[in-house]
């Protein structure tokens, strides 16, 4: 039995199956190295090995081997593994691997900013023109609120939505690559590849390819946000994140805009429903939720953190202020009336030892944040 098991496990390696394995061994540990000793050998085959590998060491607690297992390996991980890359970059984080979490973590936000940028402009294929960028720029400066900056980003949103959301075979392999979307180009619903894996949502031979080729961006962008948040230096790279996100997505920076991007963006999904060949059917277009939700996901994150850096801008004013005060307001020394009187009052000068950040200029100030 545990001959056969053994036999298993070197082709298709799994904790649960590594646990069996242990407990009816009848030399545990001799079993354990003869596991350790396998998964060195197999641990780079396949991204399933390697994931087996991380899984098993992190039940283990084995941080060397984490660590050396994903700097030979890392880039055989895919957007499914992110869980298991979540736990083990955690354990990293709490060992003298620190700086090499810290690493992974801002690989993996930039990563799924850019994976989300990527799927953004597959439906708002314009948004990358340059009479586009620089409208949006204007508007940008108006005053948030006002009657005219309404009305030039519902026009702007309306002429930056792509016009036809049906994928192009060219331009959905641009899209799984990470190159840019181009604008422009118009097929019938069937030549979007997303359909076919929507076609059957029970068809659980298809959870594959949804997860291949579909990820959960928001779940994942998610998980590293969480992360970052318990680790050492993980604000900061949130930080420098949100800058680089802003940096590539300019209308991150404007709340009404990124609403009015879903709201077109809806309109577009809903308004020109098809029939299903052969059929009476309508065509549902489930594929482009996950569009929807990273972008709402990317915009919250947005607003979260220019909230935290406005208000650290703003208790560093007040810090200043009050440094301000202590120096123009210190008591002047007054001569003593008697030879045997207290000495002079010497003015003090309050200093403050804290380090000071650099924050990105915000945008209209409070009033872009919600």
């Amino acid at each position: 039995m545990e001959k056969r098991l053994f036999s298993i496990f070197e082709v298709a390696p799994t904790v649960g199956l590594y646990n069996t394995l242990l407990a009816i061994s009848h030399d545990s540990e001799e079993t354990d190295d003869r596991i350790s000793s396998l998964l060195d050998k197999i641990a780079g085959d396949t991204p399933d090995t390697l994931v087996a590998a991380l899984d098993i060491h992190i039940l283990n607690g084995d941080v060397p081997q984490i660590s050396a297992l994903l700097k030979a390996h890392a880039h055989l991980l895919r957007p499914r593994d992110a869980t298991t890359l979540q736990c083990a970059v955690t354990m990293l984080d709490s060992s003298h691997y620190h700086t090499a979490s810290l690493t992974i973590l801002e690989r993996e936000l930039d990563e799924c900013i850019r994976a989300i940028h990527a799927t953004v402009r597959s439906c708002f294929s314009h948004i990358e023109e340059e009479e586009n960028k620089k409208d949006l720029l204007e508007i940008l400066k108006l005053r948030t609120g006002t009657a005219p900056r309404k009305d030039r980003v519902a026009q702007w949103a309306e002429r930056v939505v792509t016009s036809s959301g049906h994928f192009l075979p060219m331009a959905f392999a641009a899209l799984m690559m990470g190159l840019p979307m181009m604008p422009g180009g118009d097929e019938g619903d069937d030549a979007d590849f997303l359909n076919f894996v929507d076609w059957d949502q029970n068809d659980s031979d298809l959870d594959d390819l949804r997860e291949e080729y579909r990820p959960n961006l928001k779940a994942i962008f998610d998980g590293w946000v969480h992360i970052a948040q318990g680790m050492r230096g993980g604000p900061s790279v949130l930080s420098k994140m949100y800058s680089k996100a802003v940096a590539l997505m300019p209308w991150l920076r404007g709340p009404d805009v990124v609403n009015e991007m879903v709201v077109k963006f809806v309109m577009f999904i809903f308004s020109r429903p098809r029939l299903i060949k052969g059929t009476h059917r309508l065509r549902e277009r489930p594929n482009k939720g996950h569009v929807l939700e990273a972008l709402v996901n990317l915009s919250s994150f947005a607003k979260i953190q220019r909230k935290k850096i406005s208000m650290a801008q703003e208790n560093q004013r007040r810090a200043g202020g009050k440094t301000q005060a202590g120096n123009t307001q210190a008591p002047r020394s007054h001569p003593s009336s008697s030879p045997t009187g207290p000495p002079p009052l010497v003015g003090g000068i309050f200093s403050f030892g804290g380090q000071t950040s650099q924050f990105p200029p915000v945008p209209g100030g409070m009033e872009d944040v919600d």
